[in-house]
């Protein structure tokens, strides 16, 4: 049998909690071409840029690369794909590399800890 992925548990002194968890190269490119479509599709909350909080800050220490690493997928903004309708729904998934919207929906099931951390 195949092991379990390791879940990384984050809890910050807000008090919000956070899991990161590893993903295979072709879910992660597929996501985050999903999260890319979904970010200007969706409303933000207070007007907000949906976008900004998740860029790396530009200013860091001398010698620490600002612009090393990935963009991590959210998994908030995932599971706000179903506030769309059912049209844009398929237009994204289709455009993110899937056969349909079922595919895409159990995929978001895996991810976003509907068959794993959840108290669903």
């Amino acid at each position: 049998p195949q092991d379990p992925p390791h879940i990384l548990l984050l809890a910050s002194s807000s008090g919000h909690l956070s899991t990161l968890v590893p993903l295979p190269e072709t879910t992660y490119r597929r996501l985050l071409s999903v999260t890319n479509q979904l970010l200007p599709a969706l409303t933000p909350h207070g007007g907000l840029n949906a976008k900004a909080h998740r860029l790396p800050d530009g200013i860091r220490p001398v010698g620490v690369e600002a612009a090393g690493g990935r963009t991590i997928v959210d998994g908030a903004v995932l599971a706000r794909w179903a506030e769309l309708g059912a049209a844009k729904r398929a237009e994204i998934a289709g455009k993110g590399g899937y056969d349909g919207v079922g595919e895409l929906r159990e995929e978001l099931e895996g991810v976003l800890g509907w068959s794993g951390l959840s108290y669903f």
